[in-house]
């Protein structure tokens, strides 16, 4: 898969922070014509954009929809992407826009409406 030999290749780089490995990970994958889009996948829509990252390289951000919306989602490798919605309640109320941030235990931050 594209997204692991990124990984391989960042291994010997000895970054200090999560944000310093998701910039040179898409800066690789830019130097190998891959957008985010391209390594993670989107949601049904055109584009997405990844925000963080965590040590278990467990990605977060935002994707386009099939309906033309936009969604939080988590990006794991074994699972691709996940919508942020569909781990929810549907009855919630809730619409999960962004995913912001992930944690060393994969609690995520993000932002909504309700």
């Amino acid at each position: 898969m594209k997204i692991q030999k990124l990984k391989e290749s960042l291994l010997s780089l000895h970054l200090n922070t999560m944000a310093e490995i998701l910039e040179e990970t898409l800066k690789k994958g830019a130097q190998e014509n891959l957008s985010a889009t391209d390594l993670l996948g989107t949601l049904g829509g055109v584009s997405s954009t990844a925000l963080a990252i965590n040590k278990a390289g467990q990605v977060v951000g935002f994707a386009d929809t099939a309906a033309a919306g936009v969604h939080a989602f988590v990006w794991e490798d074994a699972q691709g992407m996940t919508d942020l919605n569909s781990l929810i309640p549907s009855c919630s109320g809730w619409t999960l826009m962004w995913a912001t941030a992930i944690n060393e235990t994969g609690q995520i931050v993000g932002r909504g409406y309700h």
